[in-house]
């Protein structure tokens, strides 16, 4: 299943009458969270944060992919991203404007998650075969990291979604098929 064009209208849709404040993109690496972030923010005008690209210009692509234990950042990185979010959620609220989260990579990041009943996750899946092809495509460096951020995402997706249901947080699926 492609992303149909009405998935894309209903995604811009509910950012343009502010259906909800925050929506937290989640998906596996190369899924194409941050293609749709940007995509729904040029044609809203939605506020966004991309946390990892902020935390790989701050400390580079090696210190995520070289650490034994996990592919995720590091406790007191993951901290400092928190409070880019909050940052963020404070911003666009000051601003009266929907903030798009990119993205959500472990359970313990719901708890930064404010207001329930005013945010959504989007849940951005890809065919298999997409994503082989856009990590055969891309640089030696991120490789490394998908490769790395992959493995952690399948030891913590069913985790995330729990945590995100449990909090009463919406789930929605798009199916992201579409070349970048």
């Amino acid at each position: 299943m492609s992303t149909t064009d009405e998935q894309i209208k209903e995604l811009e849709s509910t950012v343009r009458d502010r259906a909800f404040d925050r929506l937290w993109m989640i998906g596996q690496p190369g899924a194409g969270k941050s293609h749709m972030t940007r995509w729904l923010a040029s044609h809203t005008m939605a506020m966004t944060i991309h946390v990892g690209e902020l935390l790989r210009q701050k400390h580079g692509d090696d210190y995520f992919t070289n650490h034994k234990e996990s592919s995720l950042a590091p406790l007191d990185v993951e901290v400092e991203a928190m409070e880019l979010v909050a940052a963020a959620i404070k911003q666009a609220a000051a601003q009266d404007t929907v903030l798009i989260v990119d993205s959500l990579k472990h359970p313990r990041q719901v708890e930064v998650i404010p207001s329930h009943d005013r945010d959504v996750v989007i849940m951005v899946e890809t065919d298999p075969k997409q994503l082989r092809e856009r990590m055969r495509d891309a640089k030696d460096s991120r490789k490394r990291l998908w490769a790395a951020a992959n493995k952690e995402w399948g030891i913590t997706r069913a985790d995330l979604i729990t945590a995100i249901e449990e909090a009463g947080i919406p789930i929605r699926y798009v199916q992201n098929n579409v070349e970048k």
